[in-house]
């Protein structure tokens, strides 16, 4: 067999491998797409975790089998599968389950199946040439001669073959083997770098739940770092929030109240993932004491049933601007004390008199949408797309529909059957 044949094949392996990798994952452990309605708090948390990290949202599986475990696979983010077990859904609580699946997202923002098939593949061609080399009579016409000298000399070539061979297959499943484990620390924020943020508290591996901070991380300077060499080596750049942009929603809420029947409700709440210890408490109480623009109470404070917290302003609803400001200052307050990464959005309520809608400022995208919630885990999307039509040249729009998350829970929203959230 001709070397050009044994590359082609390799190559083909390659291809498939890669193209397919997230049926073939998802075919060998009997996983299956489920949907929102049919999973509710597992797409929430995938929701927010990417809304936090800045990524689109994967695919969500889920294997029916007893045994506890996760996995992402998927050639791109795009492409990407996030996949849990029965087993391990009855057994976590919503803390532990976020941690498993920010462990997973890290994955698929670092590439790492596409990293770990390509580095699987060149020790598989390195074995396939050598084994084809052999039986294919490559290495000098092996087995043709009738002299006795060359029958030893063909059986020591033989015994080389073989010998690299092992050899090759050996140092690659080593090589792929230390790879992985590298990749694996990679996306466990305890295990890795300094510089990776992550919860106080939680134990590094084995057994390490990173928090969803794991999925962002800056340099120790502070400045954003994403280079080619990044995506190889499981660095994710960490995406500033730009806060100046809520300050158009006022003169785009003049436009949205002319065209339709949504006014603003005089409510508004920013949402960010607290960490552990005193310090974000000690955040938001230097938050409690800021000045206000109307001199009334400030914030009052929810946690969702995904464990986030809602700082919630609430003004006369003729103040939109004076409300804007106040959730400005929550979230630059935030900000500078070093909590950006952990800002999920900032959401402003509005009424037409009998629903309630929110538009929802994601800081990792620096972009708006709507979100019209219609009870029992459904929106309306209709009504949705037509805000979008009335904003697109006020407000900078999300493009992107599948990051439209719906963000269940969200204080002022009246979203039936949302997860129960606690009030302080």
């Amino acid at each position: 067999m001709s070397p050009v044949l044994v590359g082609v094949l390799a190559g083909g392996l390659l291809a498939a491998q890669y193209w397919f990798s997230d049926r073939i994952a998802l075919y060998a452990t009997g996983g299956r797409i489920v949907s929102p309605q049919e999973e509710p708090r597992l797409h929430g948390v995938v929701d927010r975790l990417c809304a936090l990290s800045n990524l689109p949202k994967p695919a969500v599986a889920v294997a029916d089998t007893d045994l506890p475990n996760a996995f992402a696979t998927g050639r791109t983010p795009k492409r990407a599968v996030v996949c849990v077990t029965t087993g391990l859904l009855r057994r976590l609580e919503a803390d532990e389950l976020e941690g498993v699946l920010s462990h997973e997202l890290s994955h698929v923002a670092h590439r790492d199946v596409a990293v770990m098939t390509v580095a699987s593949f060149l020790g598989v061609l390195a074995g396939l040439a050598t084994r084809f080399a052999l039986y294919s009579g490559m290495v000098g016409g092996l087995g043709r001669s009738d002299d006795g000298d060359d029958e030893d000399s063909g059986a020591l070539v033989v015994l080389v073959v073989v010998v690299v061979s092992a050899a090759v297959y050996a140092l690659s499943f080593l090589l792929t083997r230390a790879l992985s484990h590298w990749r694996t620390a990679s996306a466990c924020p305890r295990c890795s770098r300094p510089t990776r943020l992550w919860t106080p508290g939680w134990p590094s591996s084995p057994g390490c739940r990173p928090s969803s901070a794991s999925l962002c991380r800056t340099s120790v300077e502070g400045r954003p770092t994403m280079r080619i060499l990044d995506v190889l080596l499981g660095r994710t750049r960490a995406v500033l929030p730009d806060l100046d942009r809520l300050f158009a929603l006022p003169a785009a809420a003049i436009t949205l109240q002319t065209a339709t029947s949504w006014r603003p409700a005089g409510a508004g709440a920013v949402c960010a993932k607290p960490a552990s210890g005193g310090a974000f408490a000690g955040v938001t109480q230097e938050i409690d004491r800021l000045p206000s623009i109307d001199g009334t109470d400030r914030y009052e404070r929810h946690t969702d049933g995904f464990g986030y917290t809602w700082l919630v302003r609430r003004t006369s609803e003729q103040d939109l601007a004076g409300l804007v400001t106040d959730l400005h200052a929550a979230n630059a307050t935030l900000r500078d004390a070093g909590f950006g990464a952990a800002l999920l959005c900032t959401v402003v309520a509005f009424t037409d008199g009998t629903h309630r809608m929110g538009l929802i400022y994601l800081y990792k995208r620096g972009t708006w949408y709507p979100f019209v919630p219609a009870g029992d885990q459904r929106r309306d999307n209709p009504a949705e797309l037509e805000i979008r039509e009335v904003l697109a040249g006020e407000l900078p729009i999300e493009p992107d529909l599948s990051r439209w998350f719906p963000i269940w829970g969200a204080p002022n929203l009246d979203a039936p059957n949302a997860p129960p959230d606690t009030h302080s």
